[in-house]
């Protein structure tokens, strides 16, 4: 390790005609490395800004080991206006994890940051928000079938964001994902929505980064770390269309909801009524489709189990 040195590079993809602009600060002495990384999915702006707002600011002096920073992990998306999808495949780049090096661009891009950043980090900070056509409330991740030590680290984690949620899910396939069931504690935070930044948002952003480096021991700033109280959910759960046509959502992100409850409609372009959607669970809404038109099989709304 460089000591107290800041470096920017770009990570390029093998087999591709990607690169992911990195900035690398090492600290004073030596202690854990941690990956913070943005723009998995292109649109998702507030963390993009805040990693670059971060990179800016952290002194080499006040670190204690290393943090690296991935500004935009599908940058070609970022740059052309894709819609959260890797330009080379369309496919979703976090669906994409642990990769393939003789896979697609996506698979590869994966694999690229799989072998080059999630192997050499302690733990990681992946930061997302609310694409083009999706309202939230500001949440946390947890990979919760990772081995019982680095599930319970990730949540103390995610309690140095602040947010009232910390929500276990069980997929296997995102950047956390993947670093969690290696061993890594992870979380991935959700802050900003229908891909747009502010500077509150961005600004928060970078609060939380800090606030978990400073839990981590990686940011020695004379500021002790904030531990927020949070609810934790045990899992996440899902809903996709079950029609194409309107969407007419009758509860907000952050709001409860019972089982049974009406929690939205989709309707024909002529007001027919489709389908009434009911909660199958006791729950916190954490997310859900912005845009009035829906196609079937589209992510519609997701909940927190309470």
């Amino acid at each position: 390790m460089d000591m107290k040195n800041k470096t920017r590079s770009w990570l390029k993809v093998p087999g591709t005609d990607c690169a992911i602009p990195l900035t690398v600060i090492d600290g004073s002495s030596e202690g854990k490395s941690v990956l913070i990384s943005a723009g998995v999915h292109s649109r998702e702006c507030v963390g993009i800004e805040a990693s670059r707002r971060l990179a800016q600011r952290l002194d080499p002096e006040k670190i204690c080991g290393q943090v690296v920073i991935a500004h935009s992990c599908n940058y070609t998306g970022f740059v052309s206006h894709s819609d959260d999808m890797v330009p080379g495949d369309g496919k979703n780049l976090n669906k994409c994890f642990p990769g393939d090096r003789a896979g697609s661009v996506s698979e590869r891009i994966a694999a690229c940051i799989t072998e080059r950043l999630i192997s050499e980090c302690d733990c990681a900070v992946d930061l997302h928000s609310g694409g083009g056509h999706e309202f939230l409330v500001p949440h946390a991740y947890f990979q919760c079938t990772a081995a019982r030590d680095v599930v319970a680290a990730s949540i103390a984690m995610a309690a140095h964001a602040n947010m009232k949620y910390a929500v276990g899910a069980d997929g296997v396939s995102g950047l956390y994902s993947s670093a969690a069931l290696a061993g890594k504690p992870a979380v991935l935070v959700e802050r900003g929505q229908c891909g747009l930044w502010t500077e509150e948002e961005s600004e928060q952003a970078v609060t939380d980064a800090k606030n978990i480096l400073r839990f981590a021991g990686v940011l020695r700033d004379g500021v002790a770390p904030v531990r927020y109280p949070q609810e934790v959910t045990e899992r996440a759960f899902y809903e996709t269309a079950p029609a194409t046509g309107c969407w007419y959502p009758v509860k907000r992100p952050g709001e409860h909801i019972t089982a049974g409850e009406c929690v939205g409609a989709i309707r024909d372009v002529y007001g027919e009524l489709l389908a009434e959607i009911r909660a199958k669970i006791d729950g916190v809404v954490l997310f859900e489709t912005s845009s009035l038109a829906i196609r079937r099989d589209e992510p519609m709304i997701a909940y927190g189990v309470l």
